[in-house]
C-alpha cells in the first residue's frame, strides 16, 4: 500500500527487516504522528525488531 493513509502491517515490516539478517541500520516512518495516532504500531515495532 501507500501515501493517503495506507501502511504496512507489522508483519511486513518485520519480514523484510528479518530479510537483511540485521544489516539494516533502521527503518523509517512517513509520518510519526501518524503512527502516534495508531498506538505507535510502527515504533513499537521496529523497536522490538532492534532489541530495544
Amino acid at each position: 500500500p501507500g501515501a493517503g493513509g495506507g501502511h504496512m502491517s507489522t508483519g511486513l515490516v518485520s519480514q523484510a527487516w528479518n530479510h537483511y539478517n540485521g544489516s539494516l541500520k533502521g527503518l523509517m516512518t512517513w509520518s510519526l504522528n501518524w503512527d502516534g495516532s495508531r498506538g505507535w504500531t510502527f515504533g513499537d515495532n521496529v523497536k522490538s525488531l532492534q532489541g530495544r
